[in-house]
């Protein structure tokens, strides 16, 4: 099983800021779509809204002040995906799954942590001039892959780009450039 993840924050340091939006696909060994969600998360650090992150999510502190709590988000999470599954994510330097670790942690929920997320893969080459060649792309975001793949999509929408993810994943599975990791 796989949960493709991606998020939407409210700044670069996971410590600090908050994950606003994530997104989630839930994929069967065959590949295929189980189910997919956007959760919503009140931010717990306000202070940390920037202008910059309101741009780039349209969302407003207004609006984000009104989504659940977090303890509640959670707990949705972990009723939503399945439990040891290999997260997936689209991100250099594993942002979302700094992201995810932290959120949990907070909530001194790391053993739940790593009850659904035993491994982890993210969809970016980290041999980035390697990796352009093979796939034939400039570089590896997001919106490049789509017009690789000829998708369209909505981007920094966390169930949008969580969608794309996936679809890279798939993607580059059936090139058989990327296997499911061993979870040793």
């Amino acid at each position: 099983m796989f949960s493709v993840i991606d998020i939407e924050t409210t700044g670069l340091n996971e410590w600090q800021n908050d994950i606003i939006t994530i997104g989630a696909v839930v994929v069967d060994d065959n590949l295929d779509v189980i189910k997919e969600k956007e959760f919503k998360m009140k931010p717990d650090s306000p202070h940390y809204w920037s202008a910059d992150a309101e741009g780039v999510h349209r969302t407003t502190l207004d609006e984000a002040l009104e989504f659940p709590e977090q303890e509640e988000v959670i707990s949705d999470i972990i009723d939503f995906l399945p439990g040891s599954s290999t997260f997936i994510y689209h991100a250099m330097a594993r942002f979302d799954y700094r992201f995810m670790f932290a959120l949990f942690w907070k909530h001194e929920m790391r053993a739940e942590f790593y009850k659904l997320f035993p491994n982890q893969q993210s969809t970016i080459d980290p041999k980035h001039k390697k990796a352009r060649e093979r796939w034939q792309i400039e570089n590896q975001k997001l919106d490049t892959w789509a017009h690789k793949l000829g998708l369209k999509f909505k981007h920094h929408n966390s169930l949008e780009d969580a969608r794309l993810c996936y679809n890279v994943f798939k993607y580059q599975r059936s090139q058989q450039e990327f296997k499911q990791p061993n979870s040793n």
